[in-house]
This record gives structure tokens, C-alpha cells and sequence, in this order.
């Protein structure tokens, strides 16, 4: 199974068996925001995803889209 399959069944950033984007996605927001404030994070609207929450994006499959635009954050690039 590939990658993104177990991302399709795995859609959660909080399942059991996260692919490895997604535990790469729940790491990024825990170390900086603090574990708390991962839900929040995930179920607001943002700009740079045409005003969708990141669990919406998540959900439709496109876990790689969240993850690209935080690891960019982490790199100081600009959405």
C-alpha cells in the first residue's frame, strides 16, 4: 500500500496509524503551536487554501497541500 493510500483511509490527523504525512503534519503543529492548539489549527478557515479549514483539505485526500504549506511556513517561504 502506498503513501497515499494509507492517507485516503487514515484521513484524521488523529488516527490511530497516521501515514506518514499526516504525523509529519500533527509533529509540525504540536512542536510549534503546542498540542492543544492542533484541532483549532486544523478547523479554521485559511487564506491560502481558499478560505478551507486544513481537516477539509485533509478529508478530501489532499493531505500533501496541508503539509506543503506548513513545511513552507517552517522555511520562512510565503504562501
Amino acid at each position: 500500500m502506498s503513501a497515499t493510500e494509507n492517507c485516503k483511509t487514515h484521513k484524521s490527523a488523529h488516527s490511530a496509524d497516521l501515514c506518514p504525512s499526516l504525523a509529519r503534519i500533527k509533529e509540525i503543529l504540536t512542536n510549534v503551536l503546542g498540542g492543544e492548539n492542533v484541532d483549532l489549527w486544523l478547523n479554521l478557515p485559511h487564506a491560502e487554501l481558499d478560505s478551507k479549514t486544513p481537516q477539509s483539505i485533509i478529508d478530501e485526500g489532499r493531505v500533501d497541500i496541508v503539509l506543503d504549506m506548513l513545511e513552507s511556513a517552517l522555511l520562512g517561504i510565503p504562501a
